[in-house]
Protein backbone atom coordinates (compact mmCIF):
# COMPACT_ATOMS: atom_id res chain seq x y z
CA UNK A 1 0.00 0.00 0.00
CA UNK A 2 1.42 3.40 -0.97
CA UNK A 3 0.09 6.89 -0.47
CA UNK A 4 1.22 10.43 -1.10
CA UNK A 5 2.79 12.20 1.83
CA UNK A 6 3.65 15.88 1.85
CA UNK A 7 4.70 17.47 -1.40
CA UNK A 8 4.93 15.86 -4.82
CA UNK A 9 7.57 13.18 -5.25
CA UNK A 10 7.67 12.15 -1.60
CA UNK A 11 5.56 9.37 -0.19
CA UNK A 12 5.61 6.13 1.82
CA UNK A 13 3.91 4.22 4.58
CA UNK A 14 5.50 1.90 7.12
CA UNK A 15 4.28 -0.18 10.04
CA UNK A 16 5.85 0.23 13.48
CA UNK A 17 4.93 -1.41 16.79
CA UNK A 18 3.24 0.79 19.35
CA UNK A 19 4.25 0.14 22.94
CA UNK A 20 1.97 -2.55 24.32
CA UNK A 21 -0.28 -2.48 21.26
CA UNK A 22 -0.60 -3.44 17.61
CA UNK A 23 1.37 -2.05 14.69
CA UNK A 24 0.43 1.43 13.57
CA UNK A 25 1.06 3.25 10.30
CA UNK A 26 3.75 5.93 10.37
CA UNK A 27 4.85 8.01 7.40
CA UNK A 28 8.35 7.28 6.09
CA UNK A 29 9.63 9.58 3.33
CA UNK A 30 10.48 8.14 -0.07
CA UNK A 31 11.69 10.39 -2.89
CA UNK A 32 10.82 9.16 -6.38
CA UNK A 33 12.95 10.11 -9.37
CA UNK A 34 12.04 13.71 -10.30
CA UNK A 35 10.62 14.74 -13.64
CA UNK A 36 13.36 17.21 -14.57
CA UNK A 37 12.50 19.75 -17.23
CA UNK A 38 14.27 22.12 -19.58
CA UNK A 39 14.97 25.43 -17.76
CA UNK A 40 15.28 23.79 -14.34
CA UNK A 41 18.11 25.82 -12.82
CA UNK A 42 19.98 25.93 -9.49
CA UNK A 43 22.48 28.53 -8.25
CA UNK A 44 24.83 27.98 -5.30
CA UNK A 45 27.53 29.64 -3.28
CA UNK A 46 30.51 27.48 -2.35
CA UNK A 47 32.73 28.45 0.58
CA UNK A 48 36.13 26.83 1.11
CA UNK A 49 37.13 26.92 4.77
CA UNK A 50 40.90 26.67 4.28
CA UNK A 51 41.13 29.76 2.06
CA UNK A 52 37.89 31.53 2.94
CA UNK A 53 37.16 31.75 -0.79
CA UNK A 54 33.53 32.19 -1.81
CA UNK A 55 32.48 31.16 -5.31
CA UNK A 56 29.22 31.05 -7.25
CA UNK A 57 28.17 27.93 -9.14
CA UNK A 58 25.19 27.26 -11.36
CA UNK A 59 23.73 24.52 -13.51
CA UNK A 60 20.76 24.67 -15.87
CA UNK A 61 19.03 22.01 -17.95
CA UNK A 62 19.17 23.37 -21.50
CA UNK A 63 17.99 20.40 -23.60
CA UNK A 64 16.72 16.84 -23.58
CA UNK A 65 18.96 14.18 -25.12
CA UNK A 66 17.36 12.23 -28.01
CA UNK A 67 18.38 8.92 -26.41
CA UNK A 68 17.09 9.98 -22.99
CA UNK A 69 18.62 12.16 -20.33
CA UNK A 70 19.62 15.81 -20.24
CA UNK A 71 22.13 18.39 -21.44
CA UNK A 72 23.18 20.66 -18.58
CA UNK A 73 24.96 24.02 -18.89
CA UNK A 74 27.56 24.72 -16.22
CA UNK A 75 29.62 27.79 -15.41
CA UNK A 76 32.30 29.00 -17.83
CA UNK A 77 30.17 27.95 -20.79
CA UNK A 78 30.74 24.20 -20.43
CA UNK A 79 28.05 21.54 -20.77
CA UNK A 80 27.59 18.03 -19.42
CA UNK A 81 25.47 15.15 -20.65
CA UNK A 82 23.46 13.39 -17.95
CA UNK A 83 21.45 10.19 -18.17
CA UNK A 84 17.81 9.73 -17.14
CA UNK A 85 18.87 9.37 -13.49
CA UNK A 86 20.80 12.67 -13.58
CA UNK A 87 24.20 10.97 -13.56
CA UNK A 88 26.98 12.36 -15.71
CA UNK A 89 28.01 10.42 -18.80
CA UNK A 90 31.80 9.96 -19.26
CA UNK A 91 32.97 12.32 -22.00
CA UNK A 92 34.88 9.54 -23.77
CA UNK A 93 31.94 7.14 -23.55
CA UNK A 94 33.87 4.71 -21.33
CA UNK A 95 31.22 3.44 -18.90
CA UNK A 96 33.96 2.07 -16.63
CA UNK A 97 34.24 5.63 -15.28
CA UNK A 98 30.52 6.23 -14.77
CA UNK A 99 29.33 6.80 -11.20
CA UNK A 100 26.13 5.80 -9.42
CA UNK A 101 25.44 8.91 -7.37
CA UNK A 102 21.67 8.67 -7.58
CA UNK A 103 19.56 5.57 -7.07
CA UNK A 104 15.82 6.05 -7.21
CA UNK A 105 13.61 5.96 -5.27
CA UNK A 106 15.51 7.26 -2.23
CA UNK A 107 14.43 5.77 1.09
CA UNK A 108 15.86 6.20 4.57
CA UNK A 109 18.25 3.32 5.20
CA UNK A 110 19.20 2.81 1.55
CA UNK A 111 22.93 2.05 1.09
CA UNK A 112 24.91 1.44 -2.08
CA UNK A 113 28.57 1.35 -3.09
CA UNK A 114 30.70 1.17 -6.24
CA UNK A 115 34.35 1.26 -7.28
CA UNK A 116 35.86 3.20 -10.19
CA UNK A 117 39.33 3.62 -11.67
CA UNK A 118 40.96 7.05 -11.36
CA UNK A 119 41.98 8.92 -14.51
CA UNK A 120 45.72 9.60 -14.29
CA UNK A 121 48.42 10.67 -16.74
CA UNK A 122 50.77 8.15 -15.15
CA UNK A 123 50.44 5.50 -12.49
CA UNK A 124 47.14 3.98 -11.45
CA UNK A 125 44.47 4.34 -8.84
CA UNK A 126 41.02 3.33 -7.68
CA UNK A 127 38.27 5.05 -5.76
CA UNK A 128 35.46 3.50 -3.76
CA UNK A 129 32.29 5.47 -3.05
CA UNK A 130 29.51 4.59 -0.63
CA UNK A 131 26.18 6.40 -0.13
CA UNK A 132 23.70 6.05 2.72
CA UNK A 133 20.34 7.80 3.13
CA UNK A 134 20.40 8.78 6.80
CA UNK A 135 17.47 11.01 7.66
CA UNK A 136 14.61 13.25 6.57
CA UNK A 137 14.87 16.78 7.93
CA UNK A 138 14.17 20.43 7.25
CA UNK A 139 17.04 22.72 6.27
CA UNK A 140 17.33 26.48 5.87
CA UNK A 141 19.50 27.94 3.11
CA UNK A 142 19.56 31.35 1.38
CA UNK A 143 16.95 30.11 -1.16
CA UNK A 144 14.48 29.18 1.59
CA UNK A 145 13.47 26.28 3.84
CA UNK A 146 13.00 22.78 2.43
CA UNK A 147 12.26 19.25 3.63
CA UNK A 148 15.10 17.04 2.45
CA UNK A 149 16.63 13.59 2.63
CA UNK A 150 20.17 13.67 4.02
CA UNK A 151 22.63 11.38 2.22
CA UNK A 152 26.04 10.58 3.71
CA UNK A 153 28.76 9.80 1.16
CA UNK A 154 32.33 8.61 1.57
CA UNK A 155 34.85 8.49 -1.27
CA UNK A 156 38.23 6.85 -0.67
CA UNK A 157 41.00 7.11 -3.28
CA UNK A 158 44.17 5.04 -3.41
CA UNK A 159 46.77 6.20 -5.97
CA UNK A 160 50.23 5.14 -7.09
CA UNK A 161 52.46 7.36 -9.23
CA UNK A 162 56.13 6.38 -9.54
CA UNK A 163 57.07 9.89 -10.74
CA UNK A 164 56.83 11.06 -7.12
CA UNK A 165 59.62 8.93 -5.73
CA UNK A 166 59.41 10.47 -2.27
CA UNK A 167 55.79 9.44 -1.83
CA UNK A 168 54.46 7.41 -4.77
CA UNK A 169 51.54 6.15 -2.71
CA UNK A 170 48.80 8.64 -2.00
CA UNK A 171 45.35 8.39 -0.45
CA UNK A 172 42.56 10.79 0.38
CA UNK A 173 39.02 10.66 1.72
CA UNK A 174 36.01 12.91 1.09
CA UNK A 175 33.06 12.64 3.45
CA UNK A 176 29.99 14.53 2.28
CA UNK A 177 26.52 15.21 3.62
CA UNK A 178 24.08 15.99 0.80
CA UNK A 179 20.54 17.24 1.34
CA UNK A 180 18.34 16.21 -1.58
CA UNK A 181 15.12 18.28 -1.60
CA UNK A 182 12.22 16.93 -3.71
CA UNK A 183 10.54 20.35 -3.77
CA UNK A 184 13.38 21.77 -5.89
CA UNK A 185 14.23 18.50 -7.74
CA UNK A 186 17.84 18.72 -6.62
CA UNK A 187 20.30 19.48 -3.84
CA UNK A 188 19.75 22.19 -1.24
CA UNK A 189 23.05 21.91 0.61
CA UNK A 190 26.31 19.96 0.63
CA UNK A 191 28.85 19.88 3.45
CA UNK A 192 32.14 18.18 2.56
CA UNK A 193 35.27 17.36 4.57
CA UNK A 194 38.42 16.30 2.71
CA UNK A 195 41.49 14.64 4.27
CA UNK A 196 44.59 13.09 2.77
CA UNK A 197 47.25 10.74 4.10
CA UNK A 198 49.73 13.58 4.67
CA UNK A 199 47.72 15.74 7.04
CA UNK A 200 45.80 17.79 4.48
CA UNK A 201 42.38 18.95 5.65
CA UNK A 202 39.70 21.14 4.14
CA UNK A 203 35.96 21.74 4.47
CA UNK A 204 33.66 23.02 1.74
CA UNK A 205 30.04 24.11 2.15
CA UNK A 206 27.70 24.63 -0.83
CA UNK A 207 24.28 26.23 -0.32
CA UNK A 208 21.41 26.93 -2.69
CA UNK A 209 20.84 30.66 -3.16
CA UNK A 210 18.17 30.54 -5.90
CA UNK A 211 16.40 28.13 -8.22
CA UNK A 212 13.94 28.04 -11.09
CA UNK A 213 11.78 25.10 -12.15
CA UNK A 214 10.84 24.69 -15.79
CA UNK A 215 7.27 23.94 -16.82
Amino acid sequence: MRRRWGFAGLHALALVWAAGGPAIAVAQPVAERPEWKVDDSWSYTTKTERTGELKSWKRTIVALRPQGGYVVANDAGTTSELDANFQEEPKDGNLEFKGKWWRWPLTIGDTWEWTLPVRMQAGNGTQTISRHVEAYERIKVPAGEFDCLRIASKRTRMLYDARYMGRPNYSDVRETSTWYCPQIRYVGREDEVWRDGYGGLNRTVRELVSYRLGQ
